[in-house]
């Protein structure tokens, strides 16, 4: 929780907080294939952007970029098929940024292809 904003509320120096929770809500996955996955969220109000990193445990690869803040979703692809995927989302408002929202997605198998058949057979000729 942070400290959003101050309001005065008589003349003897009472004040009252206004806190704001600057975490991202219902984040959750959508569109997820063999080499990408895309993140979507509900925005929160007067978000300047967010900061979102994509990491794989297991190869230790992250990936970091920044969204305006009237952003909600994202898309991520060259993702490697069949990978466990952390994707984390900060809010920044102004010079604060909140704590991350994570959410973890696997990417799809690649595809198989089908087996190729042996070329066919010529018999000999026949003299």
């Amino acid at each position: 929780m942070f400290k959003a904003e101050r309001k005065s509320v008589c003349p003897i120096h009472q004040s009252s907080f206004k806190y704001m929770f600057l975490g991202v809500s219902r984040l959750g996955t959508y569109q997820i294939h063999a080499d990408s996955l895309c993140v979507q969220w509900q925005p929160v109000q007067q978000a300047s952007l967010y900061r979102i990193i994509v990491r794989s445990p297991h190869n230790d690869q992250s990936r970091e970029l920044s969204v305006s803040g009237g952003a909600s979703r994202q898309c991520f692809y060259d993702l490697t098929p069949d990978t466990l995927y952390n994707i984390s989302v900060h809010t920044q408002i102004q010079d604060t940024e909140g704590p991350a929202v994570a959410i973890t997605a696997t990417t799809l198998p690649a595809p198989t292809q089908p087996p190729t058949a042996p070329p066919p057979t010529v018999p000999p000729a026949k003299e």
